[in-house]
């Protein structure tokens, strides 16, 4: 029991640190950013992002 309760939790922080870091390479394409017209289209992928990393159809309408 305890090796799954191990596997759970590496599981969970595995998933949650490839969602940070997907946000956390578009904040830093953001601050990098050359142009308005760049930053625009960072922004829409963070939104979309934050929008996506919620499985419940409720909570996506919730962040749109």
């Amino acid at each position: 029991m305890k090796f799954f309760a191990n596997l759970f939790i590496v599981l969970l922080f595995s998933s949650t640190v490839s969602n940070a870091s997907e946000t956390q390479k578009l904040l830093d394409d953001l601050a990098a950013a050359s142009s308005g017209e760049i930053a625009k289209t960072i922004i829409i992928n963070i939104q979309q992002a934050w929008i996506n990393s919620h499985e419940d159809s409720a909570e996506k309408i919730l962040m749109s």
